[in-house]
């Protein structure tokens, strides 16, 4: 490396490589397991479907959006209740900017951790269980997607990199699902209030949903009685790294754009990521 002042430096690095492991499944379905001492349940063996389709911004098509998600109780009476459980002091935590669905719900693949996985090393689980927080995980599948025009789509909608808003409306579908499933805090004698965190474009995501389901509460039909549907009974709403005055491509993504230019595959992937809706 030669600097402008004519001197000189030497860098060196190695680089050790491991061996990946195997697809390591973590189980689907409804059966229950544990994460920690948390104790893990699938809300629904079908994917959740929005009430509210959302018109892709060349009108090219009306879709209803998808996500799925599961609960993580830790609150002593909660796993008590098993697959009857009240939720108790809730968290929703829905993923991020997710090309191709990489980081599934609960599944661990050779490429990627799940977000169940992922929130377990990094302790967020453990922080919940020592103040007995219960846990819904909110994950964006890529999924053929129900047509307002009647059918599925012929491809694949990939979740992780889809509109804002049509994920907004998987948020304010599950927060309308939970309503039967919220126990009553002692403290107030009302059902329990949401903890909403979204990383990421899941920020965004979070606070286009409540934003709306707030604007649609303050409007003022005339004859028409409110409707409980847009109450989304959060209590906080918290963000992280999210990109609420907008984003540039990082000057790394750029050159390393430019690096693999010949390089068609990797290319094409990158180019996919850049050039997603989420992306945009």
């Amino acid at each position: 490396m030669q600097f402008a002042d004519g001197s000189t430096a030497q860098a060196r690095a190695r680089l050790l490589v491991e061996s990946q492991p195997g697809v390591a499944s973590r189980g689907t379905g409804t059966a229950s397991r544990t994460a920690g001492t948390g104790l893990v349940i699938r809300l629904n063996p079908n994917p959740i479907e929005t009430r509210d389709a959302f018109q892709d911004y060349n009108g090219s098509r009306s879709l209803y959006g998808r996500g799925e998600a599961l609960a993580v109780l830790h609150h002593p009476t909660s796993k008590s209740e098993g697959a009857g459980f009240l939720l108790r002091n809730p968290v929703i935590i829905m993923d991020g900017f997710d090309p191709n669905d990489e980081s599934k719900l609960d599944v661990d693949t050779k490429d990627s951790k799940s977000l169940l996985t992922q929130l377990e090393e990094s302790g967020i689980l453990k922080g919940l269980e020592d103040l007995n927080r219960d846990l819904i995980i909110l994950n964006f599948p890529k999924s053929q997607r129900r047509q307002v025009s009647g059918g599925l789509t012929n491809d694949d909608v990939d979740g992780g990199t889809d509109y804002v808003e049509r994920n907004a409306y998987v948020l304010e579908t599950l927060l309308n699902d939970l309503k039967p499933r919220r126990a009553l805090d002692p403290a107030t004698g009302q059902p329990y209030k949401y903890t909403i965190i979204g990383p990421s474009i899941g920020g965004l995501i979070a606070r286009y949903a409540l934003a709306h389901m707030e604007q649609q509460q303050l409007r003022t039909d005339a004859g028409l009685p409110p409707d409980p549907w847009w109450d989304y009974n959060a209590a906080e709403y918290i963000s992280l790294d999210v990109p609420h005055l907008g984003a540039n491509i990082p000057l790394a993504d750029q050159h390393l754009l430019d690096f693999f230019s010949n390089v068609q595959s990797a290319r094409d992937n990158l180019e996919q990521r850049l050039n997603s809706v989420a992306a945009r």
